[in-house]
């Protein structure tokens, strides 16, 4: 599926007529033009290969002339230059330039180190968009490269060469938000969160009765479920499941993936339900995580703190509410990221999308906006703490695409805190 994320790359670079192009015949490319192909075939990944990164990768001989390209499809299965190496001899390798998205690996894992295979090839350059903060790899991988002979360039020093600078910095910060899963957890140790929501024009995302099916179109719902699909972790409220008793899973035609599903329960009111819910025929027990009011005098009637010490628990976690009488999102996303989910998105109601904002507790959002008006319905920013315009909450990398009378709009936190351009 089309993610919106590279909406831009696609008109400033008209990489729908690039691409039917090099379907018919070997078409000389600028390594602008290459990043940029390279980019968007990263994201043909984003639903299989997490904990990785999307990592894109474009081939083109001697004479610039387009080979091929691939992207790292599975995680634990070949990387992006292995697949755009296929298919191709040693002979149509000699002086070629290989364009990829991230730093060429240098460890053995799950797969072999690109960079050990490339350097053995007779390609004359690498030229990788990022330098690969992952320990094993940071400037490794290109140092093997350079030791067998060949240049090794990051992006931002190559461009100097290519004489453009309003397409370098859209590149730039495109190779970031490629990678913003992946270096949000190697420069961090955090997980990657976003929020997504639906609302009205009016930006009402229920009425007041907690109806809310269906604010936006199916296509857009369609969409919602291609999010949850990139994502390793769910979050929702205990509100959200009591109110609309939902499946939160991935319905996706031909496709197949059971996330993990994180439900803030304060009361414990949907873990005392839970097999009387439609959650209980989708997910696995062992794939649902609680976060639970410690001292709640519900939930102590459902755990026994005295006889059982909440570390026994191994899919609960036991929070204190603060001031607000909400849980701190950060101590959630930390309990997430050391069980494995290194992105999570957030799909609660209004209360819930509340919090993630007043506590600035997210990096991206995804706002479904449809073309009603919801009149004194439920909002998700009337109490926000915001007294003058200094105050306001802003974005940037701003992307934007209409899913039928739909309007999704994606953007990046203003305080999202790397170099994004």
């Amino acid at each position: 599926m089309f993610d919106v994320r590279c909406q831009k790359l696609i008109s400033e670079f008209g990489l729908r007529s690039l691409l039917n192009e090099l379907d018919i015949s070997k078409k000389k490319l600028t390594v602008a033009q290459a990043m940029a192909i390279a980019i968007y075939e990263a994201y043909q990944g984003a639903q299989r290969v997490s904990p990785n990164p999307l990592v894109g990768c474009v081939i083109l001989d001697s004479h610039g002339q387009f080979l091929s390209k691939g992207h790292h499809e599975v995680y634990g299965q070949a990387h992006a230059e292995i697949n755009a190496l296929k298919g191709l001899d040693k002979e149509q390798l000699q002086d070629a330039t290989m364009i990829v998205t991230l730093e060429p690996c240098a460890h053995v894992g799950k797969t072999g180190s690109c960079a050990l295979q490339i350097k053995d090839l007779p390609v004359k350059r690498v030229i990788y968009g990022l330098v690969d903060p992952f320990h094993l790899v940071a400037g490794k991988g290109a140092q093997i490269l350079r030791d067998s002979g060949k240049e090794a360039i990051v992006y931002a020093d190559y461009v100097g060469m290519d004489n453009n600078g309003q397409e370098s910095r859209l590149l730039n910060q495109q190779l970031e938000i490629l990678a913003e899963n992946f270096l949000k957890n190697s420069r961090a140790q955090k997980p990657f969160v976003a929020l997504k929501w639906a609302q009205s024009l009016d930006g009402k995302m229920a009425l007041k009765n907690y109806q809310s099916q269906w604010i936006t179109g199916e296509l857009s719902r369609t969409y919602a479920h291609y999010l949850r699909s990139i994502y390793d972790g769910l979050i929702v409220g205990s509100g959200t499941i009591l109110q609309d008793n939902p499946k939160l899973n991935i319905r996706l035609e031909n496709f197949s993936k059971e996330s993990k599903l994180v439900i803030i329960d304060p009361e414990a009111t949907v873990y005392k339900t839970f097999e009387s819910l439609e959650l209980s025929r989708y997910h696995k027990k062992e794939n649902i995580f609680f976060i639970v009011d410690a001292k709640s005098a519900s939930s102590a009637a459902v755990f026994d703190f005295s006889a059982q010490a909440p570390g026994a628990f191994k899919n609960i976690l036991f929070l204190n509410r603060g001031t607000s009488g909400f849980f701190s999102m950060q101590d959630i996303y930390q309990f997430c990221f050391e069980r494995g989910m290194k992105s999570l998105l957030v799909e609660g109601g209004p209360s819930l999308i509340h919090q993630c904002l007043k506590q600035n507790a997210f990096d991206r959002i995804y706002a479904f906006v449809a073309p009603i008006l919801m009149g004194n319905g439920l909002g998700y920013t009337d109490e926000l703490p915001i007294t003058s315009m200094n105050q306001k909450m802003q974005f940037t990398a701003l992307e934007k695409i209409e899913l039928g009378d739909d309007l999704l709009v994606t953007g990046l936190n203003w305080t999202y805190c790397y170099p994004i351009g």
